[in-house]
């Protein structure tokens, strides 16, 4: 499967402006709109144009009271394309539903199984209405009188759902989308498919005359304020990083090198494996019997959170090759925040104690924080190091114990024989 980086630049885009409800603009010779719903940790992009619409994900079953009202709003009687990304339930969960609500041109989604009440109830809704349903092996595109949408599946079965999932490419006159549904950093090489690390970027003072240029942005996939600009035209790059921002010109193709030799693909992958990162550090990562005393509850739910930078793909700079987690009650603390209103009496406050060997000087520096120290458990690598964390778990109306990170504090939570260890 060939393709360009001028792929990439005709990619991702400016969701910023395409906040949910946002209006449709009409132009000369048609109108479109994207909405982005907000529907929490699930799905769902409603694209309208030159008439065509396509539903990309369904969101979760929960979903679809919204989704249909989003569809009202923009006057939408038939749903030309349901596109599905991967066979997630946070992505398909309203999908049967919408096909038996609406009528619904074709279903299009990846060429692989799962073993899903979802798929099998979506399966079933397509053959009750006569819905067809493509499962994709190579590129599909539709063009619009002014714009097309392309769906590229993964080479390969990953045997991993999200990695498995289909890249959406929305092109509306000279601004492009890039959909990529939970694609991680397998997928995103395959599509990508090109050696960025045989271009580079110069920097430059900032040109003139960059305003009500064609830009492309590229956003990473948990939201930092951190993108790139592509100027359309220029071989011109800003790096936006917080406040700042820097200037590049390219020597060879749109790639970017940064002040620290990382390539466009480097940046990429950071931002997807930090998107990994955080979504296992979610409270779905709970302890799930209130059978457990608070104690086991907490160390449950320690091993869990802690034990995710175990699960990242080895390059990323969360990557621990060996770890060990400790719970050190603070029923101090606890007592006093109950007292003073903070808490509440199924509440309680805890440290954690995380012995943990980072895989590189990268993943190291991540992890370095105030109390970070070498570790001296004799049973730990000699390149280990650790760290302590303050937290609470709280036993909540669904009987499950939930436990959150509060940053560093507490030393009283800590025992008396590691604070006295720290203090030499």
């Amino acid at each position: 499967m060939k393709r360009c980086l001028a792929a990439l630049l005709a990619l991702c885009a400016l969701l910023s402006l395409c906040a949910c409800g946002a209006a449709a603009p009409e132009t000369d010779g048609g109108i479109f709109s994207l909405d982005i719903l907000d529907t929490g940790k699930s799905d769902c992009i409603i694209v309208c144009m030159d008439g065509v619409t396509v539903v990309n994900d369904a969101a979760d079953e929960d979903d679809f009271d919204s989704i249909c009202a989003a569809l009202e709003r923009r006057g939408v009687q038939r749903i030309d394309y349901l596109v599905l990304s991967h066979y997630d339930k946070d992505h398909i969960g309203s999908a049967a539903a919408l096909v038996r609500a609406y009528p619904v041109g074709q279903i299009l989604g990846p060429d692989y199984e799962e073993d899903s009440m979802y798929l099998t109830l979506l399966k079933r809704a397509a053959e009750e209405r006569n819905t067809p349903f493509l499962r994709l092996t190579e590129n599909y595109t539709v063009e619009t009188e002014n714009g097309s949408f392309t769906l590229d599946p993964p080479d390969i079965d990953y045997g991993d759902d999200n990695n498995n999932s289909l890249v959406t490419t929305i092109t509306w006159r000279e601004t492009s989308f890039l959909l990529l549904g939970d694609a991680k950093k397998n997928r995103l090489n395959e599509f990508l498919n090109v050696a960025l690390d045989s271009y580079e970027y110069k920097p430059i003072d900032k040109p003139k005359n960059l305003d009500g240029l064609d830009s492309v942005e590229l956003w990473p996939h948990n939201a930092q304020a951190t993108c790139l600009i592509f100027y359309k035209g220029t071989n011109t790059v800003k790096y936006v990083s917080g406040k700042s921002e820097r200037y590049y010109r390219a020597v060879g193709d749109f790639s970017i090198v940064d002040n620290d030799g990382r390539t466009l693909y480097d940046l990429m992958r950071v931002w997807y494996d930090t998107a990994e990162y955080s979504d296992m550090l979610t409270s779905d990562v709970r302890a799930q019997s209130k059978s457990f005393s608070w104690q086991e509850a907490a160390q449950n739910w320690a091993n869990a959170y802690y034990g995710t930078q175990k699960e990242v793909t080895s390059g990323s700079i969360y990557k621990f090759t060996w770890l060990n987690v400790t719970v050190n009650p603070a029923e101090e603390t606890t007592q006093a925040k109950r007292k003073a209103g903070e808490i509440d009496d199924n509440t309680y406050c805890f440290a954690v104690r995380v012995e943990f060997t980072a895989e590189s000087a990268n993943a190291l520096q991540s992890a370095m924080a105030g109390n970070t120290v070498k570790c001296e458990n004799p049973a730990a690598p000699k390149d280990a190091y650790e760290f302590y964390r303050c937290c609470t778990i709280q036993l909540r109306d669904d009987g499950r114990w939930y436990g959150t990170e509060l940053g560093t504090g507490w030393e009283c939570a800590i025992p008396s024989d590691e604070q006295n260890r720290q203090k030499e």
